[in-house]
């Protein structure tokens, strides 16, 4: 099959979603696909990398323009819709197409209904679109328009959601908040888990030893989104001293949690390590990977750690105040440990379980558990045969 695998963002820029892309072409590719990724051109320089794919780009008029006259953002979706729809009329046609941004997937069905199309949702917007208010106007403005744009986003998400037969998202979690969407089909959405990279798989049973530092690792943006200020607050409120964690990424909250750090005086004990494109060897060093994430479709962190022979410890959907995976990838007790209280006390109780249990023969079987589980259950490679049947 001709296959377009369509996002605007792609290497040389890394995250979850170029990842997928990637994965995805290099299973289509080795199943004899002929497969072309279709992404806005970028300016950034491009290291060399084995590629399984064509590229596709388009030039991203409508952003740079409004990037330039930001008094005029408000208009910015309805012209990269109209501005892809032209360029979808003008592409050759394929046998079919899966699509991970809303507003490519809903100018590609009104330009070329006849083509098969997936929409992959990466998050379902109305659930992860909020308003943060911060202590500098100028941010607090900025981030209002950001929140007004995805409103607009949300509407193109909910149009695809409503009129696309063929949706397929990586968890139940984010299946319920679709459904939650006026409209939306159970018929038309369907769930497969995705994969990993093998860079992250590692199988290691090892324990710690009495008084050794236990590592807990935490990967990702550096957002309010993934509530590591409540993290910082558990690990204060520890009265041990045996632990250290590493935050790999980088984000508007970075000051702010530098600054809370010193203020609970836990500095000695955290790493900040910034922007990492390395970070399978950062899982190689840690005994535990910490989600404190209120907001997650899926968390493809959790996969590379289950890979790495990493226990993870979450919050629980039942907390009332989370939208994550967390109890659908993570068994309590058997691959990590699932946190009912969504407060710093609850958090800091269940680090310190962690800490003891790192100890024990149980957290070496923990630990073989999380590699097992990631090697039965998350493959890019079924996921790849289970797009492409929809795609027939």
């Amino acid at each position: 099959m001709n296959i377009y695998l369509m996002h605007k963002s792609y290497y040389p820029n890394i995250g979850g979603m170029e990842t997928s892309l990637y994965c995805l072409s290099k299973e289509m590719n080795e199943e004899g696909h002929e497969v072309t990724i279709v992404t806005a051109k970028t300016n950034k320089d491009m290291p060399e990398r084995k590629e399984y794919a064509k590229i596709k780009y388009y030039e991203n008029m409508s952003q740079r323009f409004f990037h330039k006259h930001k008094w005029l953002y408000p208009f910015e979706n309805a012209a990269t819709y109209m501005q892809l729809k032209n360029f979808f009329l003008n592409l050759k046609r394929p046998d079919g197409v899966i699509v991970r941004d809303q507003i490519m997937a809903y100018a590609y069905m009104k330009a070329c209904p006849e083509v098969p199309l997936v929409y992959i949702p990466p998050v379902i917007l109305r659930y992860n679109n909020r308003f943060w208010k911060t202590e500098k106007l100028r941010t607090t403005i900025k981030n209002l328009a950001y929140y007004f744009l995805n409103v607009q986003k949300q509407s193109y998400q909910e149009k695809v959601l409503k009129s696309c037969s063929k949706v397929v998202v990586f968890s139940e979690n984010v299946k319920r908040q679709a459904l939650s969407c006026r409209g939306v089909k159970d018929k038309n959405i369907s769930v497969c888990y995705p994969g990993y990279d093998p860079k992250f798989e590692r199988y290691n049973i090892d324990k710690k030893a009495d008084g050794d530092i236990v590592e807990f690792l935490f990967v990702g943006r550096l957002v309010q989104d993934k509530n590591l200020s409540m993290l910082l607050k558990a690990f204060h409120m520890l009265n041990i001293d045996n632990w250290h964690l590493t935050i790999v990424g980088d984000g508007i909250e970075r000051s702010a949690l530098e600054l809370e750090a010193d203020k609970y005086h836990i500095q000695k004990h955290i790493c900040f390590a910034g922007y990492r494109n390395d970070t399978e060897n950062f899982y190689k060093r840690a005994d535990y990977f910490v989600l404190p994430s209120v907001y997650e479709a899926l968390g493809q962190v959790v996969l590379e750690a289950l890979a790495g022979s990493v226990p993870v410890i979450g919050f629980s959907n039942n907390t009332g105040e989370v939208k994550t995976a967390v109890d659908e990838l993570i068994e309590d007790g058997r691959t990590g440990f699932v946190c009912n209280s969504f407060s710093p006390k609850g958090l800091s109780a269940v680090l310190k379980k962690a800490i003891e249990y790192s100890v024990s023969d149980e957290y070496a079987r923990m630990k073989e558990n999380c590699f097992n589980t990631a090697k039965e259950k998350y493959s890019w490679k079924k996921f790849e045969e289970f797009c492409v049947e929809k795609l027939r």
